[in-house]
């Protein structure tokens, strides 16, 4: 019987302890299985790098857009003719408004690849790839490499930076620039490279003669709140700050040396003061007075497809920052929250405030929603699913949205456009579906449908809506009359595209001179709007030859100038008359 009994304990013995391997051998395939649903290979990667980088190739070759970019173009331009390279002009007018790097850029680029669109916006896309460089090493760094190539691809695939290298400002070069001097001034912290420390200020000197002081204020926002939250007081008082401070004056030298030259002490204030701070001050004179939820709006659609992700990755860093009483180890770094959010409210608090003036600050929030995407998130399954359900959303949005324009609004693309976008939407959903990749449910769609959606932009749509840019427009015709630069003249009209592509600005002129010139010369062209058109006939001047052209400020687009059934009572005519 005792037999019997031990036979029994010890069969249940080892009945509990296979069932128990074979538990826990099942939990470890579970894990591992998970696990492997979160992995990204880098090959995915690479591929929406280079299908990312082709549309932004084609978007070199679309026109340049009035009102800024263009005249950042007609600006440089003037700069390469006139070899004024200290003194920035616009028609022979001293230029205060922007710094001159990216005029010394694009006139370097024209003097190298000739005048163009093509050559204007180069540059800014060169430096566009260093910026989204710089957020993949910073975030590596920081984290690991699929957090760093999850946070590049992020940045460039954000609508944001689309936009900015088709309608290229002084802030692409500014996002460039601070990007880079981050990544190089927290290496400098971490491993005491005085070659990062050099890098990283010559970032910052470059950041600001792309824009002013906001090139210095993110990079110093991201260090001195990380440095402070993780107690790292010792960083405050190393004497190798003073020498990148030098450096940077040092090169900011020649720059400020023409602002005094041409404006006196006003010029360097302008640079320093009165065009950054004093716009929260009130000093300077521009103001819309924008609400402070401005840039919220804005940064839901500028940021799309990874806009909705940013909210949940703040608030769980903030979260965690508050419930931990400001504890240093709350977080893994305080770079990019911090260099993200106090900009962003100093920003807020502008009384002038135009969409652009916060890509800057999209590096840093890719940084921290990719670590959120890739450490955070995982832990919940059921968090993972939403947000994937939630992107698939938004890239259906984005898509339907890009099909309604390229369909509706301006038809017209054509079949050899529409198979890779078919097939790269088929794509997108596809990889949706895979059940088994988790974080690829995030990840690739949105990414693969930005990149489809703005080739529709580039290849089709922005095209469509150049030509209602009247200036390009009467410049191709100009060019293919032979117009002498000399024999052409506006009328009460001023456009920089037309400068930019015809080579030269028109004179203007106003009513009264343009009567008097015609009873004095004959064979000359005249840019009019429809009413003077109509008073040269009401006067009985003789037209030889009439081109029009319609005008719209395609920078501020509207629901009635997108339906094709209301557009025209939102544009103008233009005509290029020969008399």
């Amino acid at each position: 019987m005792e037999g019997r009994v031990k036979s029994s304990i010890l069969y249940f013995q080892i009945r509990d302890v296979c069932i128990l391997k074979k538990a826990k051998w099942k939990m470890k395939i579970d894990t591992e299985e998970y696990h492997r649903s979160l992995v990204i290979s880098p090959f995915a990667f690479y591929i929406l790098f280079f299908a990312a980088t082709i549309v932004y190739i084609t978007g070199l070759y679309v026109k340049v857009m009035d009102v800024d970019a263009a005249q950042y173009a007609s600006i440089s331009r003037e700069m390469l003719i006139s070899q004024h390279y200290l003194q920035v002009l616009d028609h022979g007018k001293n230029y205060l408004d922007k710094p001159p790097l990216l005029f010394w850029l694009s006139a370097l680029s024209f003097k190298i690849f000739g005048i163009s669109a093509f050559s204007y916006k180069l540059p800014s896309f060169l430096f566009t790839l260093l910026g989204v460089y710089s957020t993949f090493r910073l975030a590596k760094h920081l984290y690991d490499k699929t957090t760093g190539l999850l946070a590049a691809l992020i940045i460039y695939t954000s609508q944001a930076f689309f936009l900015f290298n088709n309608d290229v400002r002084t802030d692409t070069l500014l996002t460039a620039f601070v990007i880079f001097s981050c990544w190089q001034l927290v290496l400098f912290s971490d491993l005491k490279n005085i070659w990062n420390l050099l890098a990283g200020f010559a970032g910052v000197a470059m950041a600001m003669m792309a824009k002013g002081p906001l090139g210095a204020v993110i990079p110093v926002s991201a260090l001195l709140v990380h440095y402070v939250l993780k107690c790292q007081w010792q960083n405050f008082f190393r004497w190798q700050w003073i020498a990148g401070v030098i450096l940077t004056l040092i090169i900011l030298a020649p720059m400020v040396t023409g602002l005094y030259q041409q404006f006196g002490k006003e010029g360097p204030k302008f640079f320093f003061w009165t065009q950054s701070f004093g716009r929260i001050t009130g000093e300077n004179q521009w103001r819309n007075d924008a609400g402070y939820f401005y840039f919220t709006h804005v940064f839901l659609w500028s940021f799309l497809p990874w806009s909705i992700l940013v909210a949940p990755a703040m608030l769980f860093s903030l979260v965690k920052i508050f419930k931990s009483r400001f504890a240093k180890d709350a977080l893994t770094e305080y770079y990019s929250v911090g260099g993200f959010l106090l900009p962003f409210i100093a920003l807020s608090l502008s009384k002038y405030k135009l969409p652009h003036y916060i890509f800057v600050l999209y590096p840093l929030a890719a940084i921290f929603t990719a670590a959120f995407i890739m450490h955070i998130i995982p832990v919940s399954k059921a968090a993972t699913r939403i947000l994937g359900i939630v992107q698939l959303i938004i890239c259906a949005g984005m898509i339907t949205m890009a099909i309604i324009i390229c369909t509706q609004w301006f038809p017209g693309a054509g079949f050899v456009l529409w198979l890779p976008v078919t097939v790269g939407a088929a794509a997108g959903f596809w990889l949706w579906l895979m059940p088994k990749n988790l974080i690829s449910r995030i990840v690739l769609p949105s990414a693969l449908i930005a990149i489809v959606v703005n080739l529709l932009l580039n290849a089709h749509a922005y095209p469509a809506l150049l030509k209602y840019q009247s200036g390009s427009e009467l410049a191709a015709v100009a060019i293919k009359e032979n117009v002498p630069e000399d024999k052409i003249f506006a009328l009460n009209y001023s456009n920089y595209s037309f400068d930019f592509y015809f080579g030269n600005a028109p004179q203007i002129l106003n009513s009264r001179q343009a009567l008097t010139y015609i009873k004095l010369e004959q064979d000359f062209w005249l840019i009019v709007s429809e009413e003077i058109l109509e008073l040269l006939d009401q006067q009985n001047i003789q037209v030889k030859r009439i081109f029009s052209a319609e005008d719209y400020h395609i920078t501020t687009l509207t629901l009635e100038f997108l339906n094709q059934d209301t557009r025209q009572q939102t544009t103008k005519k233009v005509y290029l008359v020969k008399i």
